[in-house]
Parts: C-alpha cells; structure tokens; sequence
C-alpha cells in the first residue's frame, strides 16, 4: 500500500476525537522552544498499553510498566503509563505538529496539533538612513527578531503608526517605509513584536531630518513697524525655521551686506539709509534659499535749537573774532583768504585754545600767508573762555566750511573756493601732537553747498578731543526692562551742549555740564555729566518708544526703548472641550492676567503648531481653532506665552473628541464560522468608538435580550445556526454602525467498520464498509495507523464509503479504521482487525530418520495456515495420530517405513501433505572410559572408550568441550586419537581436566560418564621465604614451598645434617655459629622426584636499641618545634609514623602541617592544630626495626574568639544565664565583665534578680595561661518590665454548633499571642475540612462554630523580646446533646413480671430523662431507668424524653410494649389496626 507524506496534513485539527468522546488536550498550546508539554486524555482513561506517534514518526510504545522511547525523543519524551499523558520536553520548532496517540486496551485513537514556538528576543531595528531631507527622501525602517509565528506592531513615540499614501508597511509588517519624509518623522521609532507566548521591543531610531528654511519672521526694534527717525538705533532680528539652522545674510536694496547671523545692528540711522532690507536664510543640507523682506523709512527729525540764540551768538562772534585777531597776531600780514597755522602744535596744550580766523569777504582761494599761532591761555581771553564751549557746538550751522586732507607739510587749511569740496570726521587723543593728524583722518564724505554769506566765523575747540559725532553711540544696560525696573542709557562719548529726547519732547537739556530735567520726569532721571548717560528709574510702560541724545552740532544718536510687564498667570481655556469628530471645530484661547509684548506659540504635546489648512490662529496668535476636529485632534494643549522679559506655559487642556463607532469588527473565540452541537461559543465584538459604544445582539435580524461586547452561547443547538450581528450606537455622535458574522451548528457524528459478505481470503477478494450516522464530508481509510490510498487491488467506493480489497495479500492483514469527518467533528472508528486466512502449505516434519530398538521417536508437522491446520498421520495406509506430533515406541525393526502428515484448513478448505522415512537400527546399550596405569607428569598414557554394541564413530571432550588436535599449539598437550583409545604423548599438567567419550550410530550418540584425570607431577624448585640476618638470643622462621601433585614431603639441612622435616623451619635462641647455608628438599612419593633449595642466614650481635621521642619546648600553635628520636645505639635509618601511618612530606598540599626531617629529628615550622596526633619513630638495622613508645602531641593554642549563649533580653525580676566558651588548649580561665567591673570569673554567668540598670554590655573575657593569650567577645542585654499574669477567659457557655471565642488575657504590652491546645501548637489548616472551624484575631481564638472536636485543654502563650509566658490550662468542655438517644429492655412480657426500661443518650452535661405513657402530657416518672408491672394496663408505647438543661435541647424516643400471650384483638399498632380494618370488609366475601 502507498503511503502519502502529504496525508499528514489531513489530522492539523485544533483536537481530534475519539469514538468515545475523549479527546487530547496539551497542557499549553502554543508552547515554547526549550520548555515542555504534557498532551493529556479528558476525560481521564486508565490505558494498558499503546504508542504515541508525531505524525508517522513513532515517539514511544509502553505496556504496563514498561515504555521504549524512540531515537529523536530519547531523555525527552515520557508516557504516564497509567493515564497515557505524554510529557515531551526540550521542545523544537520540529515539534510543531499532530501527535496521535493508540491504544488497544481500550481501544481508542486520538489526535491534536501541537504548534511550538520560539519566544520573542533580539528585536531590531535597521534603517536605510537616519539621515534625510524633507519632503524628498524616505526613510525604510526594518524590524528584526528571533521567534516565530510573530506580529509586529510599529510606534512612533507612544502613538501606533497608522498606514495611508505616505506611510506603508509591508513585508509581513517587518518593514515601515515612509515616503517623502517630514520634520514630523523624526521619532522615536521602536517596533513591538509579539507572538502567543512572548513580547519584546526594539531600542528607539531616531531621523535627522533637514528641512526650511521656511515660515521666516524679522522683527525691527522688536516691534512689527517699519518707520523711524532719523539718528536711530535699529537691532534687525531674523528667524527662520530651518534643519540645521540655515545661515542668514542680509542685504540692502538687494546687494549683501557684510553682515551674517539673526542680528544686525545700524547705530545712528539717517534718512538716505531708507531702503529695503532683506535676511537672505541658506540651508546647506537642503540647498534651499527663503527670504523675508522689510522696506525702513527714515524721516528728518526736526532740528531742535535756539535759532534767535544762534544768530545771536553768530553776531557776537563776528565782533569778538575781530578784536580777537589783533590780541593772536603779532606783525604778521593776513590775508583774507586763510588763516592756517604752521608749527606743529603739540596737544599736551590742551587746556589752550587753538583759534583759526577765516576774514570777511569772499576767498581768494590762496594760500598766503602762514603765521605761527601763540599760545594762548583761555584765561588771557576771558569773554571766549566763558562762551568757547558754547560756540564750538554750532559749527554745525557753517555748511560751507571744509577741513580738507592735503599732501602739503601744512597739516591743516581751509579752502574758500566757492564750492565745499570734502570735510574729514577728525578724532584726536590728548597728549598727540598735531602732525598727527593726517595718521587720524577717515575716509572724506562728500558733502555739496556753498557759500551763503561772507561772514567771519570764529571757530573755538576744546582740544579734548574726546570723540567726533559720527562716533557717537548709545544702548541701554536692559532693553526690554520689566515695569518698575531701573536702567542706564549709556553714551559712548559727552555731550557737551545738547539735549535728551523722548519720542520727540526734550526730557532734559545740557549745557556746560550742567543739565535741566523737563516736567514729570525730575524724580526718574538721574543724569551722569561724565559721559552724558542718562539713568532712569522705577520704569513704566509708557515709558517704551525712542531716546534720542541730540547734540547742538546738528548731529544725533537714538535708541528704541521697550518696556515690558512681566507675563504671569497663562491660562488656556477651551470654548468647548467635549467635541464630535468630523463635526465640532475646537477654540482654544491663551490669555493672561499680566504681560505686554506678546508673542503666542501653540503646542500639542510636544510639537509646535502651524497655522495651515483646517488650523487656524487669531487674535495675535492667541486663539487656536481646529476646524472639524478628529480623534487625533485630543491634545493635550498648551499655549506658550513670550516677551522680551521671559515666558510662561499653560498648563494643558485635553479635548474629549467624541467619535465612531468605526472599524467595527466581529469575532468567536475559536475563529471558527462551523461548530460542534453542545459546544460554547464566545462571539466578541469591537469598534473603535468614544464615548464606547454601547452593544445590541441580533440573530438573523431579530434582536435579542443581549447587550455588551461579548455574547456567551452555552451548550449550543443546531437550530441555534444563523447571522449574528451586533449594532453599535454611539450616544453622542449619534451614528451608528454593526458587523456580522454568520455562525453554523452542526452535530457529531460516529462511526463503524463492518464486513461485507466473506472473510479476508488469500487471492480473494474482500470488502469493508465504513457506517456512518449522520452528515459526512470525508471519509478516510487507515490501516496500522497509516493512511491508505487507492491502488491496482485497493479500491474505495463511492464517497470512500467502502474499502475493497480485490486480491488479498498477506500484507493486507492488519488493524483498520474509517475516520469520518464534517466541518465540526472528526471521528475514527474503534479497529478492525483483518485476518488473512491462506493455507495450509507444505506440511514440514522435524523429527529423526534412524531409531534405535526399544527407543521411541518423535514427529512434528507443522503448516502455514490461517487458521491452524487439523493434522492426520499415516503408516502403511492407516491413521497412526490425529495430532501434529506423531510419537512412535518402544520401536522394533518392523516400524521402519514412511509416515505421512496431511494439514487441512476448514476455512479455505485447502489440504497438503508430505512424508518422512524412519529406519529403525540396534541400539548402544553402553558406553564408559577406562585406563590401565598411572598418570604420571611427562610419562605416556591412553584413555580407552569401552562401547557395548555396534556404533559407528567415537569422539572425545574434555571440560565439556570437543577435543581436537591442534598440530600448531606446541604449548597443548600432546595426544592422538586411535580407534576408541586416546594416547597422550607424553602427559603434561595442562592434560588434567574431565573427559568423556561419545559413541555414535545413524540413530543417536551415546556419552560416556566423565572420567577426571588427575596429573601426578613435582616437585618444582622449593622457594624459601625468610630473613637474611638475625640477632643472637632471637629466633627466625623459614618456609619452604614447591608445586607437586600430590602434596610433597619436605626435609631442611644445615651443615649436611638434618634439621626439620616439615615445610617450616624455626631456629633459636640463635648464636653466631648458626650462621651458614640452609637448604630445603621437597619430595613427591609418587613421582618419585625431589628438588632442593638454600638460603643464607647471618647472625648478628644483638644491640639493645633504646628508641625513645623527646622534645625540649612546650607545643603551642604557630611556634617552632622539634621532637628528638634518641636511640643508644647504632642504627642505619630512622623514619617517623603519626597515628600509625608512615609520616611523608607533601608539599603540594598546603593544607597539611609544615614540617620536615632533620637526621632524627622531626622539625615543625610552624606548629598548627594539625599537627596534634600519636607519633613513633622507629630505628632499623639489618636484623630488626626498632619502635619508640608513643608520643602524643597535643598543641597548645587558643583561646579563639569565645562565643556567647544567652538571651538578649531579660525581664525584671527573673534571672538570666550567659555561657561563655571558647576553643583552648589547655582550656581557657574565664571572666566577665559589666561596667567596667568583674562579674564573674567561671565561665557561666548568672545575673538575677534583674533590674533595669542591669541592662547594657556584658564582657566575656577567655585566657590560656600556658599560650599567654586573650580573646574576648560581648553581648548586650537589654532588661525589659516583667509581664503580668496571663490567662485564658470566656464569656458565653460552649455548645455544640455555636459561635465561641477564647480571649487570652494579659496585663502587660506583648508581642505576639500563640495558642496550643493539648500541648500541640494549634495552627489553621485550610485544607483539612474534618478540623474544628477556628481563626485568630488579635488576641482571641474564635471557633465557628464549636464542635465536639473542639473539646481539649488549651493555652494562650504571650511573647516578648524576654521570655514567652503562658496561661494555666483551659479545659473546653463542648457541651451538646442529648444524641443517639434509646431505650433498652423487653418488647414482651408475661403478665405480673416486673420490666425495666432503661434510656440513655450521649450527652454533654449528662441529661434528665422523663418518661411517658401513650402519649399523656404528664410523665409517669422521671430517670434514666423506669419500673412497671406487666399487665394488660401496661401495654402500649412508652416513650423517653432526654433533656440538656445547658444546650436546651430535647429528644425523645418511644418503645412498645405487649403482654406476651395477649390476643390478637389487641393490636394496638397502627398497622394492625389497618389489618383488622381490611379483614372486615372483606368478611363477607369470605362467607359460601
């Protein structure tokens, strides 16, 4: 039959059945690698014998006790032999599968498929890249892991990766990709992979993604305007969203400036600087540009001034330059077109004046002319001193003078030609001479005017030089500043004469180095003449706007100020937190109580938000609104809140979105839409849903009383089939959604192999069929638990319902079942045994061909036959035997012949036949071994077979076994074989052994008795033992031995005399002239051999070696020392034993003392306890060794650490005991110590009565006097107050069945509280339901209830750190009763005797009995034992009450009583009254 691999697959159900209804169930499914599991019968079935298989592949085979495990699951797999259950362990990944069990005892087949997993580790994440750019790359995460039959489940941070266009997971869910990534794909990234019995979780990825630069912002003076004054200070701030940060430039009018970075910085800003301004972001990974553009105006400012002052002064100093110049000049010609000086003026005249003079009049435009200036003190001009500061601030006002650079060696000139052509920003320091000025001078700046008046103009300078205009700056020491905050407004250089401006009023004037503080500010201002910086203080926030430092040359410097409140106080409020999904939009709004300045950023979670698409911003950012929100849109929300002081943060607002029901699903447990009559059915329903949905059931669209997300089917019916549905309703969304799954009951089926017409014939054909009840889907064939296949003679029927067989083989036989399935169960048949009847074959005889006379013989004829042959014998055409064996005896010469055997089979009612000649011969009557002389070692000898009739061989064994020559073994004996005579040639020892002969004819062999030969041999050469020396006046043995059968005689010579003639020979006393040689001689009275051997003997002078072991220190522990052998008299060697065992060095051990030999001595170094022991040391001459008495060596040491037994509390009032040891040799005096002070000096320690200024440390001190050593340990005792008295109290009387509490009284504070109850530590045992029900609570032992059991003599014991106190004995006496209550005594008696009735009951007090009288309400008597006289008045029922007058319980039991001999009309029992009644009625029926 073909066998198919592929038919394994057919038994992968969840479990298969039996025909009995028992199935096979592991003990987990799945299971894991590595671990192990027991596949189980339920219900549980005692099993004699049977075989698991894994497949087709056997596991193990048991019978009874006995169990043989197949290779593969050797040391794996186990069968419980009672209950079949196979544990397997060490599982495989191979061992996921269908494991089968057989049994033939009972009979039965089951299956179930095992799956074996291997658990979850080693999960890994891999990526392409981490880093990536936006919107332009995708990042391909990979999970990896051991373990199998997994599921993967992706996250990024603590949120599921959702899949959609952009992000998809593939390859089984190992691997994630996201298309065109952006910023918000960066992670964290882990993959969760699980499988049925295990989990794991990668380490995070996190990407680097580049991106922007984008959503850029600039900002000037913090502010969103873009207008300013003219001499402002403008700080440029730009932004940009960018990964990395991108790299700004700014530019103007479109060309770069040399500026880079978020800040640029313009101090002094003039008007012609008005212009577009632009920050130019780069980023260098995404190789993207973006821009943000702000176009600054700059207006004029107006000129604040004096003009009528100015022409005033201008006036004044037309006359004072007149006057002036005949004081400054000295005989020089001046000519109208210059006044320039020529000697180089040194600076360190600082404090002068140095005065150009330009006449009146319209220049000539030559140089002249070059006078050398005096030097003039201020104080020798006194009008210009007072006013030259004044004057030398409104040089602004000559728009056509120039100070122009030149080659020439005059440093200095001006030029009148018409046309003003470049003046030079100058800075000089003091102390440098004026021809340093033309290192000084900056790059001209075109200037264009003319001309307007020929007027003089006297040009005065404080040669400070301190700074020029043009380098004027000032920035504020905080900017912004919080509201009542205090700040400098610093200037880089003094203003001499000019003013302070605050958004265009003038806040204070300066004027000689002294200043005027306008209206309303004068409490705020503090100004420092220094440097003109200007302090301002308790700031408000109209204090924000522009500062300006005018200086009355025309020239000016501003800053813009802000002053910010403090933000605090955010708090974030939504319209609406409850929201529906797709429906509601979500307002939330960020206010604050305080703050100015604000810029709003909105976060969810941990990521900003951007207005775009369905998210909106308002209200300066401070409003957020999501337009229909979705179930991503719950936060939780924070909006944080800046200005230039610092920010604050929200705290969070979480939205409820409401949503669904969604991805409704539907599910049974078993993931099965057909199942089993009778089973249950768990259907279990999902949506995704918030509020949760609530749940209603229908079956094919008829609701049912059914509502949750799960429905329980118990024990289902087949008409119970149908669709199930459950609805989802959301409340709140009021939507509504279902999902529906169909489900399909169906019952079990059975089934029954059965034959079809004739039995299984060889080469006939042959049928079974398969009986099946009920609705079948596949029917399948197994022979031998192997499944079967249509082949050339196997043949199924119509659905597989029929197996034929259409030419029986021998291989056909065997054990068969049809399993039947449908889509809920799978059944297999019990077996059925096919036998194949063939035969019979060709009888075969086993039996002899030749007999002997008088002998018997027997046949046996056997035949291949299903079933058994019938066997006849025949001879000479007659039934000899109707039987297979044929015995045939006592034979003669007339039964020789041929027999003939004939097998017949009754079922295929074939026959066969075949014959066997017997020849009947003379028999051997006797046969024995004989031998006529001596075996004799080396002599010839012969054996000879005597046989007594006719034979044909003879043959010989020795030892049982077939003697045969052997010409190669020369170490053999030597023998031959001569007729019936065996020669040996020569005898030898190796010839001795038992022998026999056997004589043979054609019809038996015949054996002879065992005949033993004994080889007589010897003697070999005699060995000697004994010694070479001896001493005189000692005595020595010698022995002498040689090999001879039989035994040899022996004989010793000395000096050629005779000295002993047994094998030993003794000498002594010995003397020096006992020296010499002595022979042995052995001889053999058979052989008549003999052999010699000598040996030599010398005596010595015997020497009286005294042999003693001394030492000369005392042992102590870990010093040196050293025993002494002395001997008095020469000796050649001398070794050492300890405990009678040879003393050796083992320096490998180092473990072992350390000691070595010296001559004779023995040094230890040092001494340990271990080397404490018996020694000897033993001297050896020639003749004798010499032993020493025993040494013993007991090592001193000690005393170690001692140890301390006692308690470590003690209460007051009691005595305590402390035992102190420590390990000494010799033992340790002992003292104690407390306080300082000696307590004792045993080594027991016995304090009491105790107090509590007892307690503290107690000192054992331990001291050897022989090793001088100490050694001391403590302990604490800490006394405690003594406990009071202790005892166990009641408060309600016991009774049976009733709630009882025991408390256990103490007076004083305890630890814990234990109970014993007949000196037994009384403990709950749960497990023990015969035991009183008690439990313990705090200091009480409640019974619930009492019971009889209960009843004992219990203690209460209360602990403390001291000492455990317990109560006196409590006897519990369970009262109960009265039960089992009965009278005793006669049910009749004859009129006039006298009865007693005796009552008893068992009873807890012992009860008061009462007795009644036919039911009357007064008893009769009272008493357990009532008298009566027998009489026709005592007749009827006597009853007995019990009562307990403690349990208040009573019982009765009643007893009738006759007169015996009373007539039958004196039933008085209710049947006979009943029987009376019928006899009655019934009388007239009875009359003829």
């Amino acid at each position: 039959m073909e066998k198919k691999t592929s038919a394994v697959l057919l038994l992968a159900l969840t479990q298969g059945f039996l025909a009995s209804g028992v199935v096979v169930e592991p003990s987990m499914n799945p299971a894991v690698v590595g671990g192990s599991v027991t596949l189980s019968l339920s219900p549980p079935v005692a099993i004699k014998n049977g075989n698991w298989t894994f497949g087709a592949s056997p596991v193990l085979i048991f019978v009874e006790e006995t169990q043989a495990v197949f290779p593969g699951y050797t040391s794996r797999a186990s069968a419980n032999v009672t209950t079949g259950a196979l544990t397997l362990s060490l599982l495989t990944l191979a061992d996921s599968g269908v494991f089968s069990v057989q049994s033939n005892d009972p009979v039965l087949k089951a299956s179930v498929s095992v799956t074996v997993l291997e658990p979850v580790s080693n999960v890994m994440l891999s990526v392409n890249q981490t880093d990536l750019m936006e919107f332009t790359t995708s990042a391909i995460i990979r999970c990896s892991s051991s373990g199998s039959s997994v599921s993967v489940v992706w996250m990024n941070g603590s949120s599921a990766v959702q899949t959609s266009s952009r992000v998809q997971i593939t390859d089984g869910n190992f691997t994630l990709t996201i298309n065109n990534v952006t910023r918000y794909d960066s992670g964290p990234f882990r993959c969760y992979v699980v499988n049925l019995v295990s989990n794991g979780t990668s380490d995070p990825v996190n990407f680097t993604i580049s991106y922007g630069p984008d959503n850029m912002a600039l900002m000037v003076n913090g502010q969103s305007g873009t207008s300013f004054s003219a001499g402002s200070n403008l700080t440029l701030l730009c932004s940009a969203q960018s990964s990395p940060p991108a790299q700004l430039q700014w530019t103007f009018g479109g060309n770069p400036l040399n500026t880079t970075g978020r800040m640029f910085e313009v101090f002094n800003f003039q008007v012609q600087q008005s212009g577009s301004y632009s920050c130019v972001a780069f980023n260098n990974q995404t190789n993207m540009y973006s821009s943000i553009t702000r176009y600054i105006t700059i207006s004029k400012s107006e000129q604040q001034g004096v003009n009528l002052l100015l022409l005033f002064l201008l006036l004044l100093a037309k006359f004072w330059a007149r006057s002036l110049l005949k004081v400054l000049v000295k005989n020089q010609s001046v000519n109208q077109s210059a006044f320039i000086y020529k000697e180089p003026y040194r600076l360190e005249h600082a404090t002068k004046v140095l005065v150009m003079v330009m006449l009146e009049g319209k220049p000539s435009g030559q140089s002249e002319v070059l006078s050398t200036l005096e030097k003039v003190p201020v104080q020798d001009i006194p009008v210009l001193g007072r006013i030259h500061r004044f004057l030398a601030a409104f040089i602004v006002f000559s728009d056509f003078i120039c100070i122009k650079r030149t080659d020439s060696v005059v440093p200095i000139f001006a030029d009148w030609s018409g046309e003003v052509k470049r003046y030079l920003l100058i800075r000089l320091d003091q102390n440098q001479s004026a021809g340093h000025l033309s290192n000084k001078f900056s790059d001209a700046k075109e200037v264009k005017g003319r001309m307007k008046t020929p007027l003089l103009f006297l040009i005065l300078t404080a040669i400070t030089f301190e700074g020029h205009v043009h380098g004027q700056r000032i920035y504020a020491s905080e900017n912004p500043i919080a509201v009542g905050g205090h700040l400098t407004i610093h200037s880089d250089t003094p203003v001499p004469i000019g003013a302070w401006l605050f958004n265009g009023d003038v806040i204070m004037y300066i004027f000689s180095g002294e200043n005027y503080t306008s209206y309303g500010w004068t409490d705020r201002l503090i100004y420092d003449k220094t440097t003109s910086s200007l302090e301002i203080t308790s700031t408000r926030l109209q204090d924000s706007g522009i500062y300006k430092l005018q200086r009355f040359n025309g020239l000016n410097v501003q800053l813009d100020l802000s002053v910010q409140e403090l933000i605090s106080n955010v708090t974030l409020s939504a319209k609406s937190t409850n929201l529906v999904e797709f429906k509601d939009s979500a307002v939330l709004t960020c206010s604050i109580s305080a703050g100015t300045s604000l810029t709003f950023w909105w976060l969810e979670g941990n990521s900003a938000i951007s207005g775009g698409g369905g998210v909106q911003l308002s209200n300066g950012n401070a409003t957020l609104t999501i337009m229909n929100v979705t179930r991503l849109n719950q936060g939780p929300f924070r909006c944080n809140v800046s200005n230039g002081l610092g920010f604050e943060v929200s705290p969070s607002v979480q939205l409820n979105i409401s949503y669904g029901p969604d991805n409704t699903k539907i599910a049974a447990m078993s993931m099965k839409h057909i199942y089993k009559s009778g089973s249950d059915i768990t259907l279990s329903c999902s949506a995704d849903s918030s509020p949760p949905a609530t749940i209603h059931w229908m079956v094919n669209n008829v609701y049912l009383n059914e509502f949750g997300p799960h429905l329980n089917l118990s024990n289902i019916k087949a008409n119970q089939s149908g669709s199930y549905t459950c609805v989802f309703d959301n409340a709140v969304t009021m939507r509504q959604s279902n999902a529906s799954m169909v489900i399909q009951i169906l019952d079990p089926i059975t089934a029954v192999v059965k034959q079809i017409g004739v039995p299984a014939i060889l080469n006939k054909s042959f049928t079974l069929d398969c009986e099946v009840d009920g609705p079948v889907d596949t029917i399948q064939w197994w022979k031998d638990g192997d499944l079967m296949s249509a082949g050339n003679s196997t043949v199924f029927g119509p659905g597989n319902k029929t197996l034929t067989l259409s030419l029986v083989q021998h291989s056909d036989g065997g054990k068969y079942q049809c399993q039947a399935s449908n889509a809920v169960s799978n059944t297999t048949s019990s077996f059925y045994t096919v036998v194949i009847n063939f035969g019979p074959t060709t009888p075969v005889i086993h039996g002899p061909s030749y007999g002997e006379t008088g002998s018997s013989v027997s046949f046996n004829c056997s035949a291949m036959s299903i079933p058994p042959s019938s066997y006849c014998w025949f001879f000479d055409g007659s039934i000899v035997s109707n039987t297979s064996q044929l015995i045939i005896g006592p034979l003669s010469f007339n039964m020789s012949g041929e027999y003939t055997c004939t097998a017949f089979n009754n079922v295929t009612g074939e026959n066969s036949t075949s014959s066997t000649m017997l020849t009947v011969i003379e028999a051997i009557e006797l046969v024995m071994i004989s031998s006529n002389s001596t075996p004799i070692d080396q002599q010839n000898f012969t054996l000879t077979c005597q046989v007594l009739g006719p034979y044909d061989t003879i043959y010989w064994l020795k030892n049982n076994t077939l003697l045969r020559q052997d010409a190669s073994n020369t170490s053999s004996p030597m023998f031959y074989f001569e007729k019936n005579m065996l020669h040996f040639t020569p005898l030898s020892i190796q010839s001795q052994g038992s022998y026999q002969c056997v004589a043979t004819n054609k019809a038996a062999h015949h054996w002879s008795p065992q005949y033993t030969l004994l080889v007589n041999f010897g003697p070999t050469t005699p060995v000697i033992h004994g010694p070479s020396y001896g001493e005189t006046g000692s005595s020595v043995s010698f022995n002498c031995s040689a090999m001879s059968i039989p035994p040899s005689s022996y004989c010793w010579f000395f000096d050629g005399s005779i000295v002993s003639n047994t094998s030993e020979l003794i000498i002594g006393p010995l003397s020096f002239n006992m020296s010499g040689e002595y022979t042995c001689m052995a001889f053999n009275n058979v052989t008549g051999e003999n052999s010699t051997s000598s040996t030599m003997l010398t005596v010595i002078e015997a020497k009286e070696l005294v042999v003693m072991i001394s030492s000369n220190s005392t042992p102590i522990d870990q010093q040196n020392f050293t025993l002494t052998c002395q001997v008095l008299e020469p000796y050649d060697t001398i070794y050492w034993l300890k405990n009678n065992t040879l003393l050796r060095q083992d320096a490998s051990n180092t473990s072992s003392p350390m000691f070595y030999f010296e001559k004779n001595m023995l040094h230890f170094t040092p001494l340990s306890i271990q080397s404490q022991g018996s020694y000897q040391c033993v001297a050896t001459n020639k003749a004798a060794h010499h032993w020493s008495p025993q040494y013993t060596l007991l090592v001193n040491f000690g005393p170690t650490t001692p140890v301390i037994h006692g308690p470590s509390y003690g209460e007051t009032g009691s005595s305590v005991s402390f035992n102190c040891s420590a390990m000494s040799i010799p033992p340790s005096s002992y003292c104690w110590f407390f306080d300082g002070s000696i307590v004792s000096n045993t080594s027991e320690l016995i304090i009491g009565p105790l107090s509590f200024n007892m307690s503290g440390e107690y000192t054992c001190m331990a001291f050897n006097n022989v090793t001088g050593e100490n050694s001391t340990s403590s302990t604490m005792l800490t006394v405690i107050e003594a406990k009071g008295l202790v005892m166990i109290s009641s408060n309600s009387t016991p009774i049976d069945q009733q709630n009882f509490t025991l408390t256990c009284q103490v007076l004083e504070p305890y630890d814990t509280i234990y109970w014993l109850k007949n000196n037994t530590l009384l403990t709950q045992d749960a497990s023990n339901t015969s035991s009183p029900m008690f439990y313990f609570e705090k200091n009480m032992l409640h019974f619930t209830p009492l019971s009889i059991q209960s009843q004992g003599s219990y203690q209460c014991v209360a602990t403390n750190k001291a000492a455990h106190h317990w109560s006196p004995q409590y006897t519990l006496l369970v009262n109960y009763g009265p039960l089992n209550v009965s009278i005793s005594g006669p049910n009749s008696e004859k009129a006039g005797v006298s009865v007693s009735l005796t009552c008893s009951a068992d009873s807890q007090p012992a009860c008061h009995f009462y007795w009644f009288f036919n039911n009357e309400s007064t008893p009769r008597g009272n008493g357990s034992v009532f008298y009566f006289i027998a009489s026709k008045e005592s007749e009827g029922s006597y009853t007995c009450q019990a009562k307990n007058d403690v349990t208040n319980i009573t019982i009765s039991q009643s007893k009738t009583f006759a007169v015996a001999g009373a007539s039958a009309a004196h039933l008085t029992t209710k049947g006979g009254l009943i029987f009376m009644g019928l006899c009655a009625l019934s009388a007239h029926f009875l009359q003829p």
